[in-house]
């Protein structure tokens, strides 16, 4: 349904802005990324130090 129905790009986009800005990433670079991507794979390929990949997912 999402996509033909509604639409949660936006909301999803929201998200994952305030969690890149939470990490001093840039937001208008990393949004791009995120789409059709599972949010662990997402996570790790930024390579954040430091961070467990289990609780930035329960965050998103």
């Amino acid at each position: 349904m999402d996509g033909t129905l509604l639409s949660s790009i936006a909301a999803a986009e929201r998200v994952w802005a305030a969690w890149a800005r939470r990490h001093g990433l840039d937001v208008e670079a990393f949004l791009p990324t995120i789409h059709g991507v599972r949010a662990e794979d997402t996570i790790r390929r930024q390579n954040l130090d430091g961070i467990d990949i289990d609780t930035e997912v329960e965050w998103v």
